[in-house]
């Protein structure tokens, strides 16, 4: 009888949790999407700028947090994505959602095509071939001008409606590929293929050994990374009217996705999206206030995290950690090189 009045206590303070979390969650929402019915059209278009960092980090976290392949070449999607779009915007005169839709699609299968070769490297060798695709792709849309019109860019017409109704537009479409991209990564999580990339995260060989089909596991958190950050780039497009080379595959992007991954909680759901948030208001602020000195600001501001929450921010979200003074100081003396 003891036992079992514990075994139900257990149950229903995880149930407890589980609501609450739910309650948390639905509440972060709500305030998500009324947002840019609230604030004016500036911190709106931050607002979406931060929500498209939030959808490269978390696509980023799949390859880079789950699977423990830490890509620098992510950025190639998100060009390849922009391009997708804008081609079929100016060319076909197709209309936004459909861009929308075919630039993610085009994106995914390239993923796939980068995936099948480069995946079979390992560490810094995947790490260097995936910055190697960047700057390859990025010369070969130079080149194909009779497509992409070269380093001149694509230029797309502006919607017929006010700016900051368009702004409010682009916001909502980074928010629902942000809920999109985030629900994904908590379904992979919590399945078979999340323990498997976990697995490969851990030990590879022993993942194999253990009958995962490491290369299909791969290529799906690829090809999914890919799908996302797509998405996102045919939405810049449109968001910027014009797209060219340097704007969409720039090397920043990995750089500012890889340290909000990291400064959140890579290996988490929603550690990637509160690097983004965080990160990217710090630097909205600094860049504001702080003028040409916010990227050294910036700087000590990510340092400063790396010392004291090694493992991301998500660790004292989620109590795993506290805030007292004693278990910074453990948790330095716990990671200290």
């Amino acid at each position: 009888m003891l036992g079992e009045r514990i075994a139900t206590k257990e149950i229903r303070a995880r149930l407890a949790r589980g609501d609450a979390r739910a309650g948390t969650a639905a509440l972060c929402l709500l305030l998500a999407v009324a947002y840019p019915f609230v604030f004016n059209d500036y911190l709106v278009r931050v607002g979406a700028t931060i929500l498209m960092l939030g959808v490269m980090a978390e696509s980023w976290n799949l390859i880079g947090g789950y699977a423990g392949y830490p890509s620098f070449g992510n950025a190639v999607f998100f060009g390849i994505g922009a391009y997708g779009g804008a081609i079929i915007m100016e060319r076909a005169n197709a209309p936004f959602p459909v861009a929308l839709l075919v630039g993610g699609a085009v994106t995914a299968v390239l993923a796939v095509i980068i995936g099948v070769p480069v995946l079979r490297l390992r560490g810094h060798y995947f790490a260097i071939a995936t910055l190697g695709v960047l700057s390859f792709m990025e010369q070969v849309v130079i080149v194909s001008e009779r497509l992409t019109r070269g380093g001149a860019g694509i230029r797309l017409p502006f919607p017929s409606m006010d700016l900051q109704t368009f702004n409010e537009l682009i916001y909502l479409v980074m928010l629902l590929i942000l809920l999109a991209a985030t629900l994904f990564t908590y379904w992979m999580a919590h399945s078979k293929l999340g323990f498997g990339l976990i697995a490969i995260r851990e030990n590879e060989v022993a993942a194999r050994v253990m009958g995962v089909n490491t290369t299909l596991y791969k290529i799906a958190a690829f090809t999914a990374s890919g799908l996302f950050t797509g998405l996102a780039g045919a939405a810049f497009a449109y968001w910027q009217s014009y797209v060219d080379p340097p704007s969409v595959f720039s090397f920043d992007y990995n750089v500012l996705l890889v340290i909000m991954a990291f400064v959140g909680g890579a290996g988490t759901v929603l550690g990637p999206v509160l690097g983004a948030v965080v990160l990217g208001a710090i630097a909205e602020y600094l860049n504001s206030h702080v003028g040409e000195r916010h990227l050294l600001v910036f700087g000590v501001v990510i340092v400063l995290t790396v010392i004291f929450a090694p493992n991301g921010l998500m660790e004292y979200i989620t109590g795993k950690r506290g805030l007292s003074l004693g278990s910074l100081l453990a948790n330095i003396r716990e990671h200290r090189v």
